[in-house]
């Protein structure tokens, strides 16, 4: 069943997190918060923020749009994130990729656990100096199903 995105108030957060924010988060989740994501795995609020933190210091963040909410327990959405690397060498090109979470609430209704479902070799392709490689290889598995 969809839900509205507001139907929680950490949807609505993420939603207008930005790097002067990104410490309120301490506000809607459990001490010890398990997040996961393609390249993290930890468990308290302060690894939480930090890596948040990180996020908005690689890239700037244009957007991070939720769309549909498929159930409240545990919480499951869809999501967009627009965003454009930080960077000293190349222009900061548009980009966008797309994930699902799964969110499970605590009995007093803070955040327990977070895990990121999304390709992670869709960022990285974008990168300078791994991005050729990571192309390559999806190119090369493509062409390898189609056969």
């Amino acid at each position: 069943m969809t839900q509205p995105v507001d139907r929680h108030p950490y949807l609505a957060f993420l939603s207008r997190m930005r790097p002067e924010t990104v410490g309120e988060l301490a506000q809607y989740c459990e001490p010890q918060v398990h997040f996961r994501d393609p390249f993290h795995d930890v468990s308290g609020v302060d690894r939480y923020i930090a890596i948040c933190a990180a996020m908005f210091e690689a890239m700037h963040v244009d957007a991070f749009e939720i769309g549909a909410v498929h159930s409240a327990s545990p919480c499951t959405f869809e999501w967009t994130l627009r965003y454009r690397f930080r960077s000293r060498v190349l222009p900061p090109a548009p980009a966008a990729f797309v994930g699902a979470s799964v969110v499970r609430f605590s009995e007093s209704g803070r955040v327990a656990s977070h895990a990121d479902y999304w390709d992670a070799s869709a960022l990285l392709a974008r990168m300078p100096l791994v991005g050729p490689v990571v192309r390559s290889v999806r190119t090369r598995v493509a062409n390898t199903a189609k056969a």
